[in-house]
C-alpha cells in the first residue's frame, strides 16, 4: 500500500471533533500496525483512547512520530464540491483531515513500514493522540505518563502541515473571558444606568493603544498579537445593558506566560476604573498554552535539516503563529521536538480540505529519512 491510498482510507474513517468520535480509527490503527509486525497499545483518555506503536521492545524506541486522529467538524456536506470523506481529482487528496493530519499520517506510517524491513540498531513508537482540535487532552495524557510509554524517547517529530519545511518554533496561546458589569436602566433615560457595553468598547480601545506600543519581539516569531473575536451584551435595544464580556485571543511568545499577559490586561482595567468609578471588570482565563521553542543547535534541529539537505530541500528553521502539540511534549515530556509536514496549514479546516498528492510522498520520503538518521548507525 502506498501513502496516498492509507491517507484517503484514514480520511474516509470520521473522527469530528467534536464529539470526538476516534474510537472506529483507533480500531483500524491497532489492527493495521499490528499486521505490519508493530507493537500496539492504547491508553485510555477520559473514555477516549491514544494509539501507541512500537517498532521494536517500548525500552529501545528513542524516536516518536506524532500525529492527532481528529479533524475539526465537516460543516455543510452540501459546501463541499468534493467528498468532505475522501475523494482523488487530479494531484489532490480532498476530504476533512487530508492536511491536517492524516495525509501525514499516512506518510508516517508508510515511511515506519518501509524503515523496519531494514536492519536499525535502535527503535521508534508512533503516537497518534485523541483531542487535539480541543483541550489536547491525549498529548497532555501521554506526556504526563512518559515512564510508561514514551521512558527514553529523546526526540520527537509532530506532524502538522508546514509545507515540509522545519518548524522550531511557535507562538501559545492564551483565551481570556473578560466580564464587564453595569446597571440597567430605560433607554430613554441612558443617564440613570451604567453601560456594561460602553466599559467593554472602553477597554478594547485601550488594550489596542497598548498593543500598537508593544516592543517586545522574538528574532523568529515577531511579536505577540491579540484579538478579540467574540463579542456579548445586551438584552433590548431601549434597556441599558448590565452585563457583557469579550473573549480574546493572546498570542504569546518565548518569555512571555500567563500572569505577565494577565497582569497587562489588570492593568488597563485599573487605569480605566481610576477614570470612571462605574467601570467594573473581572478577568476569567479559558486556555493557556506556553510558546514552544526548540533551539536550532539541538540534535532533533540538526538532524532533520541534514535530512532536507539530503533531499535538496528548504532546511532552514522557521517559525509559526498557530499552536501545535509540540509545546505538550518539549515542556511536559522534556523530549526535544520539531513540527514538520505536508501540506500549507492554510487548507487546514476549510471546505474542500485538500493536500497535494506529490507532498505525501516527499512526506514519507523524509519521514523514512529521519528515522534512519535516528535509529540507524
Amino acid at each position: 500500500m502506498d501513502a496516498t491510498t492509507l491517507a484517503k482510507i484514514l480520511i474516509s474513517i470520521n473522527t469530528e471533533n467534536p464529539p470526538g468520535n476516534e474510537k472506529e480509527m483507533v480500531k483500524f490503527l491497532t489492527n493495521f500496525l499490528e499486521k505490519e509486525g508493530f507493537s500496539v497499545y492504547t491508553q485510555n483518555v477520559n473514555g477516549r483512547e491514544n494509539v501507541i506503536a512500537y517498532s521494536s521492545k517500548p525500552k529501545d524506541a528513542v524516536l516518536m512520530l506524532n500525529a492527532h486522529m481528529d479533524t475539526v467538524p465537516i460543516g455543510e456536506k452540501k459546501n463541499w464540491k468534493f467528498n468532505p470523506l475522501g475523494e482523488i481529482k487530479g494531484k489532490k487528496l480532498y476530504g476533512r483531515g487530508a492536511c491536517d493530519v492524516k495525509g501525514a499520517m499516512a506518510a508516517a506510517i508508510i515511511a515506519g513500514m518501509e524503515a523496519i524491513k531494514e536492519k536499525l540498531d535502535k527503535g521508534f513508537v508512533f503516537v497518534f493522540t485523541c483531542d487535539e482540535e480541543t483541550l489536547s487532552e491525549g498529548a497532555i495524557c501521554l506526556a504526563k505518563n512518559k515512564r510508561k510509554f514514551l521512558k527514553n524517547v529523546k526526540y520527537a517529530i509532530i506532524t502538522e502541515p508546514t509545507n515540509l519545511k522545519i518548524v522550531s518554533c511557535h507562538k501559545g496561546v492564551i483565551q481570556f473571558l473578560i466580564k464587564f458589569f453595569g446597571k440597567s436602566a430605560h433607554a430613554s433615560k441612558p443617564e440613570n444606568g451604567v453601560n456594561a457595553i460602553y466599559n467593554a468598547v472602553d477597554f478594547i480601545r485601550e488594550i489596542r493603544k497598548f498593543y500598537e506600543k508593544v516592543n517586545k519581539s522574538h528574532y523568529i516569531l515577531g511579536k505577540p498579537t491579540f484579538n478579540v473575536g467574540i463579542i456579548k451584551g445586551g438584552s433590548k435595544s431601549n434597556v441599558v445593558p448590565n452585563y457583557c464580556e469579550i473573549e480574546i485571543d493572546r498570542r504569546i511568545i518565548p518569555g512571555e506566560n500567563l500572569m505577565g499577559v494577565k497582569y497587562e490586561f489588570e492593568k488597563i482595567i485599573k487605569k480605566l476604573r481610576d477614570k470612571n468609578k462605574n467601570f467594573k471588570a473581572e478577568i476569567d482565563v479559558v486556555t493557556s498554552h506556553p510558546a514552544f521553542f526548540t533551539p536550532e543547535k539541538s540534535d532533533i534541529v540538526k538532524n532533520v535539516s541534514a535530512v532536507l539537505k539530503k533531499l535538496k530541500m528548504d532546511a532552514n528553521p522557521i517559525g509559526v503563529s498557530y499552536y501545535t502539540e509540540a509545546e505538550i511534549f518539549s515542556r511536559t515530556a522534556k523530549i526535544d521536538s520539531i513540527v514538520i509536514g505536508p501540506g500549507n496549514a492554510k487548507n487546514a479546516h476549510t471546505v474542500d480540505e485538500f493536500i497535494k498528492i506529490s507532498d505525501i510522498q516527499k512526506a514519507k520520503e523524509i519521514y523514512k529519512e529521519i528515522i534512519f538518521s535516528f535509529c540507524k548507525n
